[in-house]
């Protein structure tokens, strides 16, 4: 009886509270944005119920967070996303993980039990990070595309489920104490080597997307890999791309401003559509409508499984055919036009260099 009482205790000492919205939603009327309404709701049931089960199945393991990426990180998800998951942990206090695999099937096990799609098997997810490996290897010879993806991803969309304060403490505070070591030596500095690995990351998929693209067995899934890029991969790059832009004016508080829209809490803005709606509103810019409004279209589409299969099987050259794919492309390019009309809006704003480095 004791350790049942114990574990209901950890349980509720470890629970994990999601904003019941996204901040900006307070702006709009209820029935503008609805499948953005809708698709947050449902992203936070089901990670409230994978917090209840992995609280319960690893009964306060420490030495690990497990974390989500992909819709469900964005708080996008619906019936059909996958459950893009990592299991992270820190090398660097010589304390090893035990037991890798086994963990990553309780994981596996339970989103299963919520009927929660599994990611593809070979990918980057489902799988165990060390933290202290993807910084030891950032730039170098064995930094491979999936590491990239790893430590970038971290960053851009992830969240927990799973033991919050490690993936708080000291997997955001670690990525960043990497990436703001110039700029809090130097408050003139700014996070170049993030910004550059950010790049790296985004071209790296855009490049990606080509080379599936001529591998015979990817061709029919480009139309609908396509128009992701183009929205969701592109919301998650701008994100983080406008916090770094729009660090320089916060002199002084440079990677505090970066944690405090990185790090998962409750009060915290760490969803892509969060953060530039609040790089909009501290540059006083108020067109932040035209991208929610994008993006709730986009995720309108993406619940419909005649626009799915559609996109799905679409052979490249009759993308154009396809009333599905036209209209979202135009919808994509609105989105685009959008955020770079804001960085061109606003750039006398920011460090002239960090606008530089953007090209050079």
């Amino acid at each position: 009886m004791k350790s049942d009482i114990d574990k209901h205790a950890y349980s509720e000492t470890n629970i994990i509270y999601y904003p019941d919205e996204p901040s900006f939603l307070s702006e709009y009327h209820p029935d503008r944005l609805p499948n953005i309404r809708k698709s947050w709701s449902y992203s936070k049931k089901q990670l409230r119920a994978l917090n209840s089960h992995l609280n319960n199945a690893f009964h306060g393991e420490t030495k690990f967070s497990v974390v989500v990426a992909g819709s469900y990180g964005r708080m996008d998800a619906n019936e059909k996303s996958d459950l893009d998951f990592f299991i992270v942990h820190d090398k660097r206090n010589g304390v090893d993980l035990e037991n890798e695999e086994q963990k990553i099937a309780i994981v596996r096990k339970i989103a299963q039990e919520l009927s929660i799609s599994m990611p593809s098997s070979g990918g980057a997810f489902s799988s165990v990070i060390d933290l202290s490996y993807l910084l030891s290897t950032a730039g170098s010879r064995d930094d491979t595309l999936n590491q990239l993806a790893r430590r970038l991803l971290l960053l851009m969309e992830c969240r927990p489920v799973y033991n919050s304060s490690l993936f708080n403490n000291t997997i955001i505070n670690g990525l960043l104490d990497h990436y703001m070591i110039r700029p809090s030596r130097d408050p003139d500095k700014d996070p170049v080597l993030l910004l550059n690995d950010l790049i790296h990351y985004f071209r790296a998929i855009c490049v990606n997307v080509e080379f599936s693209f001529w591998n015979a067995n990817e061709k029919e899934k480009q139309g609908l890999r396509n128009i992701k890029l183009r929205h969701s991969r592109v919301l998650i790059y701008a994100g983080l791309l406008l916090l770094i832009l729009n660090v320089s004016t916060h002199k002084n508080e440079k990677e505090n401003y970066l944690r405090k829209y990185i790090q998962s809490t409750p009060k915290s803005a760490c969803s892509p559509l969060e953060r530039i709606y609040h790089v909009y509103k501290d540059n006083s810019d108020y067109n932040f409508s035209r991208i929610a409004e994008s993006y709730d279209l986009f995720l309108s589409k993406l619940q419909d499984d005649n626009v799915r299969n559609e996109l799905g099987n679409l052979d490249y050259g009759d993308r154009y055919k396809s009333r599905y794919y036209t209209e979202l492309r135009l919808n994509s390019q609105f989105l685009i036009s959008e955020l770079t009309r804001f960085v061109f809006a606003n750039k006398h704003k920011w460090n002239p260099q960090i606008i530089e480095y953007l090209i050079f």
